[in-house]
C-alpha cells in the first residue's frame, strides 16, 4: 500500500490526469465538467495498477520515478505528434510519424531513467516532480474555474413552453434519429441518389413522409437542443458572445430539454441509448441508458486518442468495434422488448450514417476500416445501410408494439464538402435538409409541406391532447462550426433555394 509518508511520491498520479485536464481546459466550452470524472477514475486506476506491477520489480521511489518519467514523455510526445499531425507542411511526413516519435521518446524516457538512477539524484528528481506536477494542475484548474464563473447560467424557465402539457392518449414513443442522414434534396444534388429503400418502407407501414424537412441549425450542437426544447436558441449567441466558442448551455439544454420534461410529466419511462454519440437526457429524467459501460464523451475520447495514442492503429477496437456493438445491444434491446404498465419513450440516436464509415451498403461491419469522413462513396454506402437498419428496427418495434407513435428524424445532412463561409443555396441545403416520417396509429392527422425540426415534437403532441402547441414560423440559421454562436439567418436563402428547384424523386 502507499503509506503516509510516501505520499509525495506519489506525482504519478498527478501526471495521469493532466493529459485529460489539459484537454479539458482547451475545450471547456465543449465539454461538460461531469464528462471527466470517469476517465480520470480510469486513468488514476491504470496509474495505480502500473505502479504496483513495476514495485514487483523496483522499490516505491523507484517505482514511481520510473512511471512518472513514462507519463511526462507521453504527454510531451501525444502534443508535439499533435500539433506536427496538424502542420499543413509536416503532416503525413516521416517527422509527425507515431512509430518515429515513439521510438524517439522511449528513448528518451530510458536514458532520463539511467541517469536519474546512475546519479543517485531519485530524492531531488522527487522533489522537482512532486513541485512540477502540481504546478501544472494548479494553472489549468483556475482557467477552468474563470470559464465557469464567466458563464454562470440559469437555464431554468427561458422557454415560453407549458411544461404541465397534459397528454390525454398515452402511446409508447420510439424515437429514431439517424445522425448526418442527407434529406431527398441534398442526397439529389451531391449523390443523384433517392432514399427508396427507407421511404418507400415506411410508406407501406402507413408512416407520412415529410419530402422538405429541414433542420433550423447545421450542427448537432444546436440543431439537437432545438429539436428537443422546440423552440429556437437565439438567445444563446446574445448571452455567450457571437465571438465565443463556448456552446455548453445547447449541451445543457440538450440534457435538460423541454421534450422529456412533458413525457417525464406525463408518467413516462424514459430509455436513452448510448448508440455512438452520447446518451441524450439528463438521469433526472431518463430512467436507463443501455448499450455502454460507461458514460464517457464521445468527443473527450476522441480527442484523448488523436493527441496521446496512434489513433489508426488503436481505432479499431477503441471506436469502430465498439460502434458496431452498441448497435447490436440497439437491435437487441429492441427485438427482446418487454411490455410495461406504465407509457414508455425510447430516444435511439444512432451514429449512423455519420462516419467513422465502418458498414458497406450490405451491413458488411468492415472492422479496420479507416476511410476518411470526406469520402463520400463510404457515407453513401453506410447510409443505405441505415435505412435497412431503421426499416428493420421499425419492423421490431411495430411487431412487439403495434400500438406504438414512432418518429424518424436526423439533425443535419453531409456536411464533409461544405463551403462555411459561403451562404449559397447548395451549401445550405448540404447543412439543413434532413429526413422525417411519423408513424401515429389510430391518429387522423396532416403535416405542413414544409416542417423544421423546430416543430416536430410540437405536432407530435398536438396530436394526443386537446392542448395544443403553436406550430412555430419557419427560421434557420447558418454558422461555421469553428464559430458556432456567429449565427446568419438564412431563412429566406434557403426556403428560395428549395422552393425553386425540382429535384429527383
Amino acid at each position: 500500500m502507499i503509506k503516509l509518508s510516501n505520499i509525495h511520491q506519489v506525482h504519478f498520479l498527478t501526471f495521469s490526469i493532466i493529459p485529460l485536464l489539459l484537454i479539458f481546459s482547451f475545450n471547456v466550452q465543449e465539454i461538460s465538467i461531469t464528462d471527466i470524472f470517469i476517465p480520470i477514475l480510469v486513468s488514476i486506476a491504470i496509474s495505480i495498477i502500473t505502479f504496483f506491477i513495476l514495485k514487483l520489480k523496483f522499490d516505491f521511489q523507484k517505482s514511481s520515478l520510473i512511471l512518472s518519467v513514462f507519463l511526462i514523455c507521453f504527454l510531451i510526445y501525444g502534443n508535439i505528434r499533435y500539433i506536427l499531425q496538424n502542420d499543413l507542411q509536416l503532416e503525413n511526413t516521416f517527422l509527425s510519424s507515431s512509430i518515429f516519435l515513439g521510438f524517439i521518446f522511449i528513448f528518451i524516457s530510458l536514458i532520463s531513467i539511467y541517469y536519474i538512477f546512475k546519479k543517485n539524484i531519485q530524492k531531488e528528481i522527487h522533489k522537482i516532480f512532486s513541485i512540477f506536477s502540481i504546478t501544472l494542475v494548479l494553472i489549468l484548474i483556475p482557467n477552468i474555474m474563470i470559464f465557469y464563473i464567466n458563464n454562470d447560467f440559469d437555464s431554468n424557465s427561458i422557454f415560453e413552453i407549458n411544461l404541465d402539457f397534459k397528454m390525454e392518449n398515452r402511446p409508447d414513443v420510439f424515437v429514431i434519429l439517424a445522425d448526418e442522414f442527407a434529406g431527398p434534396i441534398q442526397l439529389s444534388q451531391d449523390f443523384d441518389y433517392y432514399p427508396t429503400i427507407l421511404y418507400d418502407n415506411l410508406k407501406i407501414k402507413n408512416f407520412q413522409i415529410v419530402e422538405n424537412a429541414l433542420s433550423n441549425y447545421p450542427n448537432t450542437a444546436y440543431s439537437l437542443p432545438s429539436t428537443l426544447n422546440m423552440d429556437y436558441l437565439e438567445f444563446i449567441p446574445q448571452y455567450v458572445g457571437e465571438k465565443s466558442k463556448n456552446t455548453l448551455l445547447a449541451y445543457e439544454l440538450r440534457n435538460d430539454n423541454n421534450v422529456m420534461k412533458i413525457f417525464k410529466k406525463n408518467g413516462y419511462k424514459i430509455t436513452s441509448f448510448y448508440g455512438g454519440m452520447g446518451s441524450v437526457g439528463d438521469t433526472s429524467l431518463v430512467s436507463e441508458k443501455p448499450c455502454a459501460p460507461f458514460n464517457i464523451n464521445n468527443d473527450l475520447k476522441e480527442k484523448y486518442f488523436q493527441i496521446y495514442i496512434p489513433f489508426t492503429f488503436f481505432n479499431n477496437n477503441l471506436v469502430n468495434n465498439p460502434l458496431n456493438e452498441k448497435l447490436t445491444c440497439i437491435q437487441n434491446h429492441i427485438k427482446n422488448l418487454q411490455p410495461s404498465s406504465e407509457p414508455q419513450l425510447h430516444f435511439i440516436h444512432l451514429r449512423l450514417p455519420h462516419s467513422p464509415f465502418v458498414f458497406d451498403s450490405n451491413g458488411n461491419f468492415i472492422q479496420n476500416s479507416q476511410l476518411e469522413s470526406s469520402n463520400s462513396n463510404a457515407y453513401l454506402e453506410q447510409l443505405i445501410f441505415t435505412e435497412n437498419t431503421i426499416v428493420n428496427l421499425v419492423n421490431d418495434i411495430q411487431e412487439n408494439d403495434p400500438d406504438s407513435a414512432i418518429i424518424i428524424f436526423s439533425d443535419h445532412g453531409f456536411r464533409s464538402h461544405i463551403d462555411w463561409s459561403k451562404h449559397d443555396g447548395e451549401n445550405l441545403i448540404r447543412g439543413h435538409n434532413v429526413i422525417v416520417a411519423y408513424n401515429f396509429p389510430n391518429v387522423k392527422y396532416n403535416l405542413p409541406e414544409n416542417l423544421s425540426l423546430v416543430n416536430l415534437f410540437r405536432i407530435f403532441f398536438n396530436q394526443y391532447s386537446n392542448e395544443q402547441f403553436e406550430l412555430l414560423e419557419n427560421k434557420f440559421f447558418w454558422y461555421d462550426p469553428n464559430e458556432p454562436n456567429n449565427h446568419f439567418d438564412v431563412t429566406n436563402k434557403i426556403l428560395d433555394f428549395v422552393n425553386n428547384h425540382n429535384f429527383k424523386n
